[in-house]
């Protein structure tokens, strides 16, 4: 009796070993870069020698830091001032070694990752009082999932995909009374880009060998059985 729970047991892992889906994923980073200017991330595709590819999801995003606005009242009254930083047209503008743009993708791009954010209504003291705005990091990003083998084609083989990123950023102030300033910088911006396969692995031969051990064992016991039966 302990043989053949212990045979089954073998068995369920063997077959759970068998049927278990793995994930891989890759991710990359841009340089630093100035307002309008394009990068292209180049992604792995999935090998097909891997397994069967069930799932892909497609994640593409900017992140800006370092932006800092600086407001000055020089009125000889106080004032009220604001500050505000927007992006917008970062977008997916064309695949480097597919020569179009996955179909699936388009609706990030339509999406373009557009970025909004403001200091709110700040009050600067009279002749020369000021306020500096530093909201941090500004990130937007957005993903694609799928599910459908029909969507997959872009996405197996053993080269890349790529997808050129391009962004434009606008930084305002707004300050009442007169004669009064507004600092504003330059921040970087940062593209990155990521893709997970979800697949069935192909059996491994350490899987198959285990199997074969189950078939002989099962076959052990029907031996033994039919033994004790005469």
């Amino acid at each position: 009796m302990k043989k053949c729970l212990f045979t089954c047991a073998a068995g369920l892992a063997v077959a759970g070993s068998l049927r278990a889906d793995l994930t891989e994923s890759f991710g990359l980073t841009s340089t630093p870069l100035a307002s309008g200017v394009a990068t292209t991330l180049d992604l792995p595709q999935f090998n097909p020698n891997l397994g069967t590819l069930l799932g892909v999801t497609v994640e593409y995003g900017v992140s800006f830091s370092g932006i800092s606005v600086i407001l000055t009242n020089i009125d000889a009254t106080a004032q009220t001032g604001e500050a505000s930083f927007s992006a917008t047209g970062v977008s997916l503008a064309s695949t480097a070694n597919l020569g179009n743009l996955p179909s699936d993708l388009q609706s990030l791009a339509i999406r373009a990752f557009d970025i909004y954010d403001e200091s709110g209504v700040q009050t600067l003291a009279a002749s020369g009082g000021g306020y500096t705005w530093a909201p941090g990091t500004e990130d937007a990003h957005d993903l694609a999932i799928l599910n459908s083998s029909a969507s997959f084609g872009g996405y197996a083989g053993t080269g890349t995909f790529g997808a050129t990123l391009i962004e434009n950023f606008s930084e305002d102030v707004a300050i009442g009374g007169s004669g009064n300033e507004g600092e504003i910088n330059t921040p970087a911006s940062t593209f990155y880009g990521s893709v997970s396969y979800d697949y069935m692995p192909v059996p491994e031969p350490v899987n198959l060998a285990g199997f074969g051990l189950l078939l002989g064992g099962s076959r052990w016991l029907w031996r033994q059985r039919r033994q004790l039966a005469c």
